[in-house]
């Protein structure tokens, strides 16, 4: 199982959501079509969109919910590629 993130198309929901996954470049799986997924219909009986739902079966429905997690996945993604000049230039502006 992977990261999936279910979606309306052309929310300002499912923009926002899609476009920090996107930004962000984090490992997420997107569903726009999600009446047809077995999955989405048995974690999400209340058909509420945007739904995230994780590797572990850690589930989400709120849009910010959706954005503190991803923004704090990210911070740890984005610390594990950090290159030797990505370090030395975060150090520095961290003074």
């Amino acid at each position: 199982m992977s990261n999936t993130l279910y979606v309306w198309t052309f929310t300002p929901r499912a923009l926002v959501t899609v476009g920090l996954v996107k930004f962000l470049k984090l490992d997420v799986e997107i569903v726009e079509d999600r009446e047809s997924d077995e999955r989405y219909i048995k974690n999400f009986p209340l058909n509420k969109v945007p739904a995230f739902i994780g590797k572990n079966g850690f589930k989400l429905t709120e849009t910010i919910a959706i954005a503190y997690y991803c923004m704090s996945v990210s911070y740890t993604h984005l610390r594990a590629h950090e290159t030797l000049s990505d370090l030395v230039c975060r150090l520095l502006l961290e003074k």
